[in-house]
């Protein structure tokens, strides 16, 4: 039976909402296919994996687990621009997919590190991706590359005021176009080049370079945070049914505001926040809530202060 693939990428400060995306996944896998999660890892301490592994293994017990390591064109990703809360090198990881797996394997499924999954994932892969490069959701927030948050220089770039921008933290990838066509590269050379004009990473890129090359996938597949903001449908970028269906009946949950579940915060409280800890609290992590993660930060600083202090006493 074919394996599904997945690839994620993170880092050790996304261990906990790795481990939380990748066991809201395995908990809605229904079907008997086996499913390979590749995880590109930008750091997560081995005590971590540790906990990730024995998380993943109370929610489904076939599947296979692997670990990745950067490599090839990360000097090249070290060069790039980082900003905003997308501010860690490993946004950019999922452009070293067609270089980190065998070449044999030809089609993925990327996901971001900060979504709910409340879908069998088997449908998603049994899109048929036909001849486009990917398969995307277009963003709720920045429907197109006119949109004001969408690409600041669209006309220079060749795009037409009403191409459809999509949200990259869910995609299926044909990897044999994306190897063939230099994908990669071309992002990695546009976010060079237009440096001063990128706002979402290799996003941009890949909305500039996939014009007209990538398909359509129901929202429902990727609701955004954005989709919160709409008072009515009418002022969505969809139908009225195709909108309903987003807000009320989501398929993969994208915490994609700059304010996260796992973020302390004082009153401010994120869609599906509940929804996320009662996912959180069946991993290795239960219990665990973001003033822990606040008093272990704060304690690191001031341990810092008392050693410096110290240091200078001492001379």
């Amino acid at each position: 039976m074919e394996e599904i693939i997945v690839v994620l990428a993170a880092d050790n400060k996304y261990a906990i909402p790795l481990t939380v995306t990748l066991y809201s996944l395995l908990s809605h896998l229904h079907s008997e296919q086996p499913i390979v999660l590749y995880v590109i890892d930008g750091g997560i301490k081995w005590w971590n994996k540790i906990k990730i592994k024995v998380s993943l293994s109370k929610a489904h017990n076939n599947f296979k687990l692997e670990w990745l390591k950067p490599s090839l064109l990360e000097n090249q990703i070290n060069t790039l621009k980082f900003s905003g809360h997308l501010s860690a090198k490993a946004v950019y990881f999922r452009l070293l997919i067609p270089y980190l797996l065998d070449e044999k394997i030809d089609k993925v499924i990327y996901l971001d590190s900060d979504l709910l999954i409340q879908k069998d994932l088997t449908q998603l892969w049994n899109i048929d991706i036909q001849d486009k490069d990917i398969l995307a959701v277009q963003d709720t927030g920045i429907p197109y590359v006119s949109s004001p948050n969408g690409l600041i220089k669209y006309k220079e770039f060749g795009l037409k005021e009403n191409d459809k921008y999509f949200n990259s933290g869910v995609l299926v990838i044909n990897l044999d176009k994306w190897r063939s066509d230099n994908l990669s590269e071309e992002v990695i050379k546009f976010t060079q080049t237009n440096r001063e004009s990128i706002r979402w990473a290799d996003q941009d890129g890949l909305n500039a370079i996939l014009v007209n090359k990538w398909g359509q996938l129901d929202p429902r597949w990727n609701q955004v945070s954005a989709i919160h903001k709409y008072s009515c449908w009418e002022e969505s970028p969809f139908t009225e049914e195709v909108y309903n269906n987003s807000l009320n009946d989501p398929y993969i949950i994208h915490f994609s505001s700059q304010i996260k579940p796992w973020h302390f915060k004082v009153t401010y409280k994120c869609p599906y926040e509940d929804l996320f800890f009662e996912y959180l609290d069946r991993t290795a992590w239960k219990g665990w809530r973001p003033k822990e993660g606040l008093k272990i930060r704060l304690r690191r600083y001031w341990q810092k202060v008392a050693d410096k202090f110290k240091e200078l006493s001492t001379k």
